[in-house]
């Protein structure tokens, strides 16, 4: 280590020479950011959520003048209109079958998931069926 042999005030005590620091490499900063960058851009959903409006049913005395149409719905997340058993009907079926002008129930199987739910009221409100209800889940053996 270089020493300096002048102080202050002119006098012969002995003190480190001070060096002089290195440039900051820019490698490690380049590399935290570009981690950053990727944990962000991981972490960040870019799908927008779409939404479904659902009314919750209300109380009424009177009683329904007209049955509801039920529609089943199997544990594969296809739409039925006789029974349970029933071959599943397509869209354009769906649209012929149903009276907008009435309510509609839809039946789940009990081994329905909630996705599979969700897409056949999202599917039936986009053929143009409103009034919409969701019914007890329904078993094999019905």
């Amino acid at each position: 280590m270089p020493i300096n042999t002048l102080s202050y005030n002119g006098s012969m005590a002995l003190m480190p020479l001070l060096k002089r620091r290195g440039a900051i490499s820019l490698t490690p900063l380049i590399d935290v950011v570009f981690i950053l960058l990727m944990f962000f851009m991981l972490t960040t959903s870019f799908v927008q959520e779409r939404q479904l409006e659902l009314s919750s049913p209300t109380a009424s005395t009177s009683e329904m003048t007209v049955p509801p149409q039920i529609i089943w719905l199997d544990s594969s997340g296809n739409l039925g209109m006789e029974s349970p058993g029933a071959p599943p009907l397509s869209d354009s079926s769906l649209k012929n079958l149903i009276d907008r002008n009435h309510p509609a129930v839809i039946r789940p199987a009990e081994k329905a998931n909630i996705q599979g739910i969700v897409t056949a009221l999202a599917r039936l409100k986009r053929l143009g069926i409103d009034e919409l209800s969701l019914g007890r889940p329904y078993g094999e053996s019905e």
